[in-house]
């Protein structure tokens, strides 16, 4: 239950990326705007992402710390596809409501105005809730519950976007419906999914509010820790007894300076698993944000600017059409695998599945480039897309892990935040998620550039596959693994083969 927002968000998620240009092209966006809407949900994602997890680490409403930021979020995610998929709907009811009529440009320029909004604001509410609900896992989970709730929550993601992806490429007309009724009917289909998968997230855990968890911290140190819900109060508890009167109200003082002070403190070892992160983010959406275009102008050499009903332009279509198939793939991938990726933790290091995840993908991006160049295949390449499931299932999972390892350091979590000299589990979730954001400002500022640079499309796969070998380094040599070897002083660089 707790895993099923990610369900319904990725669900959305993929008919969001799906129906996004054709949904704004119908309407007459102008190219030039197009970075428009993949650049600002980002940047104001990485600004204020870590900020709502400092935040809501010091949430004192007695639904707990992170249900109340979960519950708006959601709430704002609906609103945003709402306005997204019904903008044209919206303007025509407001113009026929009006006295005034408006003419014909106006009106497009409203349709336009409000779906590019309701677009925008899905993004950013999409990208600020993951945050929240890794903390609300991690926060009242033991460490056996905390890894199968991430890996469930793996495969629901996955699940989710296979589903959205696959409910996008249907042809509604075919079936009955109207044209131009079939976002509406979209519309309520994902707003449907996606409030049953938040009432199941929200009535999954009981969230102990903070207050409640200061003042009983003593009785619940001594809870079993088995079963799924537990509380895991040993280290959180045992602190939070030990603060001060002023020091709590100090770590009660939310501000910037703080959020901030947060950022300039990190620990090594969190430090390097956002650089690690940053990496393979940067990989991946290098190719997901352009694999259909890659599909209709790289691998099938079609034409997006030739006339309808052309050849050029029907294998660009054909091409998108397969691509689609391909992001179909890839979503079923990552959740095979995030369902096996417990199980195979249980045999093999962190350090090697982290490895090895990058490295799967580098190389399977980076055979796309050369079949594509070299070779006339073409629906065959979408064999590889499982490498892009296999990616996402490891930036969605493993570094979360890490994270829950890293919490049950005392030395870790007394390296200073706010002014309590505690690092909070939602801060740091926040942390790694918004590399997630930055890549996004970094590859969308800059890889298009390059594609006009080099002149063929084939260049966004090469530079996947270059960053996630670079990933797969850091991975190797600067992620931290043991939290034990800090606090012993151990040099963690000296297991690096040992341990895979």
């Amino acid at each position: 239950m707790n895993g099923s927002i990610l369900l319904g968000r990725e669900f959305c998620y993929a008919l969001e990326a799906a129906l996004v240009l054709p949904v704004l092209m119908t309407i007459g966006m102008p190219r030039e705007l197009y970075s428009i809407v993949w650049l600002i949900p980002p940047v104001f994602g990485f600004i204020f992402v870590p900020l709502i997890g400092s935040v809501s680490d010091h949430c004192r409403c007695r639904w707990g710390r992170r249900r109340p930021f979960i519950l708006a979020l959601g709430l704002t995610i609906i609103l945003g596809f709402a306005l997204f998929l019904n903008g044209d709907f919206l303007v025509k009811h407001v113009v026929s409501t009006s006295p005034k009529r408006a003419d014909r440009e106006t009106m497009r320029t409203a349709m336009l105005a409000v779906s590019m909004f309701g677009a925008m604001l899905f993004d950013f509410a999409a990208d600020f809730i993951e945050s929240p609900i890794k903390a609300y896992l991690l926060d009242n989970c033991v460490e056996s519950d905390r890894r199968r709730g991430l890996d469930m929550q793996g495969v629901l993601s996955g699940l989710g976007g296979f589903l959205g992806y696959a409910t996008g490429a249907i042809d509604w007309i075919k079936l009955g419906i109207p044209p131009g009724t079939e976002y509406h009917l979209i519309f309520g289909i994902s707003c449907f999914v996606f409030c049953i998968c938040l009432l199941l997230n929200l009535c999954s855990i009981r969230e102990v509010p903070l207050d409640e968890l200061r003042e009983n911290n003593l009785e619940n140190k001594d809870q079993s820790d088995d079963g799924y819900g537990s509380i895991a109060h040993s280290e959180e508890g045992k602190s939070d007894t030990e603060e001060d009167s002023d020091n709590t109200q100090l770590a009660q003082r939310l501000s910037i300076t703080a959020y901030l002070r947060s950022i300039l403190r990190m620990p090594k070892e969190l430090a390097c698993l956002c650089v690690s992160n940053f990496l393979g983010w940067a990989a991946f959406l290098c190719v997901m944000l352009f694999f259909t275009d890659f599909m209709g102008r790289g691998v099938y050499r079609g034409n997006p600017s030739a006339a309808l009903d052309s050849p050029d332009r029907n294998l660009y279509e054909q091409g998108v059409m397969i691509g689609c198939w391909g992001l179909t793939i890839n979503a079923a991938s990552c959740a095979l695998y995030s369902m096996s990726l417990g199980r195979i933790l249980d045999h093999v290091s962190y350090r090697t599945m982290y490895i090895f995840g990058y490295l799967a993908f580098a190389s399977g991006i980076g055979s796309m480039a050369i079949i594509a160049q070299l070779t006339e295949a073409r629906w065959e390449i979408i064999f590889l897309c499982p490498v892009m499931g296999i990616m996402y299932g490891t930036l969605n999972n493993i570094p979360y892990k890490l994270i829950s390892r890293y919490h049950t350091s005392e030395t870790y979590i007394r390296c200073g935040v706010d002014g309590s000299e505690r690092r909070g589990m939602g801060i740091d979730c926040a942390l790694v998620s918004s590399q997630n954001q930055l890549s996004q400002i970094v590859i969308g500022a800059s890889l298009g550039s390059i594609v006009a640079a080099v002149g063929s499309v084939v260049s966004v796969t090469v530079c996947s596959s270059v960053l996630a070998f670079t990933a797969c380094i850091a991975a190797a040599l600067l992620v931290h693994y043991d939290v034990d070897s800090r606090e012993e002083g151990q040099p963690d660089w000296e297991d690096v083969l040992s341990s895979m």
